[in-house]
This record gives C-alpha cells, sequence and structure tokens, in this order.
C-alpha cells in the first residue's frame, strides 16, 4: 500500500517549475502560497518559453534550478538538454516531462 499512497502524493514539478520561470521572467508572477498556486498570465502552461520572454540563453539557467530544486531528476534534465533548452516549446510540454520523470522515481 505505500507505493500507491506515495503515487497519490507524488509532487508533479509544476509548482518548481512555475518558481524557476518566475525568477527568470519579469513578465511572470507567481503567488505560492495558494492552493493550487496561481501564476500571471494565468495561462502560462500554454504559453512558450519564448512567449514569456526566457530566450535560448536562459534555458540552461532555467534548467540548472530546476536541477537544484528537483535534485532526484537532476540526471534527466541534463541528459536530455538538447530537446529541453528550446525556447519555442510550450511549458506544458516541459512540465509533462518533468512530471513523467518525477513519476519514474517513485517506487
Amino acid at each position: 500500500m505505500k507505493r500507491l499512497r506515495e503515487r497519490w502524493t507524488a509532487r508533479d514539478g509544476a509548482l518548481e517549475l512555475a518558481t524557476a520561470i518566475a525568477s527568470l521572467s519579469e513578465a511572470v508572477t507567481l503567488d505560492s502560497s495558494r492552493e493550487p498556486f496561481v501564476t500571471d498570465p494565468a495561462d502560462l502552461f500554454d504559453l512558450s518559453f519564448a512567449g514569456v520572454g526566457i530566450g535560448e540563453e536562459q534555458m540552461p539557467l532555467l534548467r540548472e534550478q530546476l536541477t537544484r530544486m528537483l535534485p532526484e531528476i537532476a540526471a534527466e534534465l541534463d541528459d536530455n538538454a538538447r530537446v529541453l533548452d528550446q525556447p519555442d516549446h510550450r511549458i506544458e510540454s516541459y512540465a509533462a516531462f518533468v512530471r513523467i520523470a518525477l513519476l519514474m522515481k517513485v517506487r
């Protein structure tokens, strides 16, 4: 039963991703004091990184911040850097990668 309970309580990385984005973009704010957290713009995960002002040179910084906040998936983030570090990708696509990588760590 413990494994099932861990799956239901496993974090999905969305808050960490939103935190990293907000720290790199003046166009994004985050209120993590609410449950669930709130972003401005509200449709943040539907936008691309470029759409919120995060360019190619900032994508490695985003990955570095996520590596610090989610050390359990640091290897997956680094191994997939060439694919992940694309500012034209939708933020939701990056979030899906993070979510799956975290779920793969639940045992």
